[in-house]
This record gives C-alpha cells, sequence and structure tokens, in this order.
C-alpha cells in the first residue's frame, strides 16, 4: 500500500507554516498493485510507485553538487541544470500534465501584488493534490513527493533548514498569445513560509527563440552591478533558487500548436525556522517594482546574458 506521507497543499501564492495542511486521501491508492517494472517513465498506475521516486531520489543526489552551491555566496544565487530527467521521462510527465488538463482540473492562474489579486492572460495552473488525481497523473504526484524529500538533505547545513513535510506544488501552462508573469518573488512576506523553489520543465527538448516564453531573473553579483539572465523552458531543465530573494518573471509566450504550450511543475519548501528566516528586502523592492511596474520586458535586451 502506497501513500503520499508528504502533504501536498491547497495554497499555492500564499504558505504559512500555521496552514492546516490538506492530506491527499489515501483511500484511492490502496489498491495499487505492487509489482515493479525497471522503466521510471511508465505512467501505468499499477506500477509500484517507489520504482520512480527512487529514479527521482537519486537523480537528485547525482545534482547534489549544482544544487548545494546555492550556499555558497560565491556562486550565482541559482541553480541551472540540464538533462535532469531524459526526454522519454520529460514527455511522460508532459503527457500527464495533458491529460489532468483535459479532464479539467486546470484553472485560470491568479497572482497578487499590493493586495490586489489579478488572473494571468491565458495561464491556467492546478495543485497536485493525490486522491483520484493520482490515476491521471502518478509519476507527477511520485516526483512532488520524492522532491519534497530529497531536497532538505541537499540543502539544509543549519543557516538554512528546509521543511519538506510542508511543501507545496503547482503545476502551471502558458498558452500563448502573450502568456507570462511579471516581474515577482515567490515569497515577498507577509507570512508566506516558502524558502526554496525548484522549477521542472515538461517541454520539448529544444525551444525555439520565436516561441519566447524565457524565465527571466535579475540578482547583483559580488560587485553589486545588477545581472540579467534569460534562461529557455527547455524540458527536462531543473531551476533550483532561493523563494525570498531572486527577482524573477516568464517573459512572453507565443505557439503555433499545443505542442509549444509552455508547462512547468514548482516545488515550494518552506522553511523549517518560521517567518523570521524570510529575508523582506525593502530596497530590491523598491528598485524593481517601486514604481508600480513589474513588466518585464523594459530591459535592455543587449544586456541579458541567455542560456538557451
Amino acid at each position: 500500500m502506497f501513500h503520499l506521507s508528504h502533504r501536498v497543499l491547497s495554497r499555492t501564492n500564499r504558505f504559512r507554516r500555521a496552514a492546516v495542511p490538506h492530506t491527499p486521501s489515501s483511500a484511492a491508492l490502496s489498491s495499487i498493485d505492487q509489482s515493479t517494472t525497471a522503466d521510471p517513465s511508465n505512467t501505468d498506475e499499477t506500477q509500484d510507485p517507489q520504482v520512480f521516486m527512487d529514479t527521482v531520489g537519486e537523480t537528485f543526489e547525482q545534482h547534489e553538487r549544482a544544487i548545494a552551491q546555492l550556499l555558497s555566496s560565491k556562486h550565482k544565487p541559482f541553480a541551472v541544470i540540464d538533462n535532469f530527467f531524459p526526454h522519454t521521462t520529460i514527455q511522460a510527465l508532459r503527457n500527464e500534465a495533458v491529460r489532468l488538463r483535459d479532464n479539467g482540473n486546470f484553472v485560470t492562474s491568479q497572482s497578487e501584488r499590493n493586495g490586489v489579486t489579478y488572473e494571468k492572460h491565458n495561464v491556467e495552473a492546478m495543485q497536485l493534490d493525490g486522491g483520484d488525481q493520482y490515476f491521471d497523473a502518478p509519476r507527477l504526484h511520485e516526483y512532488v513527493v520524492q522532491a519534497a524529500r530529497s531536497l532538505p538533505s541537499l540543502l539544509s547545513n543549519g543557516d538554512v533548514e528546509l521543511d519538506g513535510a510542508y511543501a507545496a506544488n503547482k503545476l502551471a501552462v502558458c498558452m500563448g498569445d502573450g502568456a507570462s508573469y511579471d516581474k515577482h518573488l515567490d515569497n515577498s512576506g507577509n507570512g508566506d513560509t516558502r524558502k526554496l523553489t525548484a522549477l521542472l520543465y515538461l517541454n520539448q527538448p529544444t525551444w525555439e527563440p520565436s516561441l519566447g516564453g524565457e524565465f527571466r531573473l535579475w540578482y547583483d553579483d559580488e560587485k553589486g552591478e545588477e545581472n540579467i539572465v534569460d534562461v529557455a523552458p527547455v524540458g527536462g531543465r531543473l531551476i533550483v533558487f532561493f523563494s525570498d530573494s531572486l527577482v524573477h518573471a516568464v517573459m512572453p509566450t507565443g505557439v503555433r500548436t499545443s505542442e509549444d504550450h509552455r508547462y512547468a511543475l514548482t516545488v515550494w519548501l518552506p522553511t523549517a525556522k518560521g517567518v523570521s528566516d524570510i529575508e523582506e528586502d525593502r530596497a530590491k523592492e523598491e528598485k524593481h517594482w517601486g514604481n508600480g511596474s513589474t513588466l518585464a520586458n523594459e530591459e535592455n535586451g543587449e544586456n541579458i546574458v541567455k542560456i538557451w
């Protein structure tokens, strides 16, 4: 019998440590056959869940060095890991995401700025909550659970302490026609305890510049100089960063067919130290959106580093 032991919360915009977690139903999982298969991209719900979870755990361990660099101030405040999973696995995960959307699980994505909630144009999202959803997307659920188990051991060092038992997630899709995310921090305070963001792209292994949709980020280097980086949403690419300090956006997207829809799966881990551990940099906030504008396409393109 398999149980989603790590709670998958229904809060995507505001995650508070004191919130009562929504525990996914395990009744729907009790009939899962424990037969195993060596293919981690097998999306048959009769596969023993531990098979893919073991693969996920081993994959995080293989990339421990790249992820752990976040703990050093001498490195960039983000990690980009290519080919985290092979394309066959990414395609299987994407197929599950598409099935969830086809079955009506996605809703229009919302965001919040200065206390005002607004809908994102042509962006839809959902929360992986377990229960009956598991049968439509077993590998996606298992990835979320194992990511929450693996990341704390890779990054907790005393200064940073992550709580994998209270992970949250969001599965989102940008469907073109300029669909984007304004410049933001994943966690800008107000009781939110999310500390770490792990973002996995479920797209094709190549991404054409004409489709847009780059993950744009801003950070100051050791000299105090601002750097702007565009990261293409290539399938199998994992981006890891601290939720309360890295300013980022998603650039406007375009599509030709549904194959170009931009799917991304985010897992957030909260700090184990409570809200006092969350960085609140008012100077940074004033710099990036003090004039009320959060548009990311106002930058001089000549100064942007491209990771394609």
